[in-house]
């Protein structure tokens, strides 16, 4: 009897340790080169500003840990602003060609901008592979300015998560606690 009390014990704890992760994944992803992609389809810009519909950053980020995501943080550190008084960039953020949300950029702001967009699971690309695209919506009028996106030294960055795993019931730990009592109760009792 004790010898099959004790194997079930031990089965209980081994179907604990091998329950799937708790809570939430997040990868973190670094908009850099040689994959950034910026567009300014018109021409005669410097490096990665923008001010005109449909100008947009984008990195596609292959072999993530996610095979969905359901939250994006985007940080985006502004290195050069020149938009004149009043002006402002609008943005729609996309994730694998899914809008997820929107922002501006008003004159004079600098440094890292942080938005957070939570949405219905997107599933990833091929190679749990998800692409941020962060498009322009509006245009600045002719000589009042653009802004432009750092991405030297993991000054711009996304976070990507899934909300909503699997998480162990309570009754898993109750299985975990009761077998490690039976084979204390067991050893107990072998050392009378």
């Amino acid at each position: 009897m004790q010898i099959r009390t004790m194997r079930f014990s031990i089965l209980l704890i081994v179907g604990f340790l091998v329950l799937p992760a708790t809570g939430a994944r997040a990868d973190i992803l670094n908009f850099s080169s040689p994959d950034f992609i910026w567009s300014h389809p018109s021409g005669g810009a410097s490096p990665n500003h923008i001010w005109i519909t449909g100008d947009f950053w984008e990195q596609t980020f292959s072999g993530t840990s996610l095979g969905a995501a359901s939250l994006l943080s985007v940080n985006i550190f502004v290195d050069d602003n020149i938009l004149t008084a009043g002006n402002h960039v609008d943005l729609d953020v996309l994730l694998n060609s899914t809008s997820v949300g929107i922002f501006s950029i008003a004159s004079g702001s600098t440094g890292l901008i942080s938005n957070t967009f939570l949405f219905s699971p997107i599933a990833a690309a091929a190679g749990n592979a998800f692409d941020i695209k962060i498009l322009e919506t509006n245009t600045i009028p002719e000589g009042e300015g653009s802004v432009s996106m750092g991405i030297l030294e993991q000054q711009s960055w996304a976070k990507l998560l899934l909300e909503g795993e699997p998480v162990p019931e309570p009754t898993s730990f109750l299985l975990l606690g009761t077998g490690l009592g039976v084979l204390c109760l067991v050893a107990w009792r072998r050392r009378k």
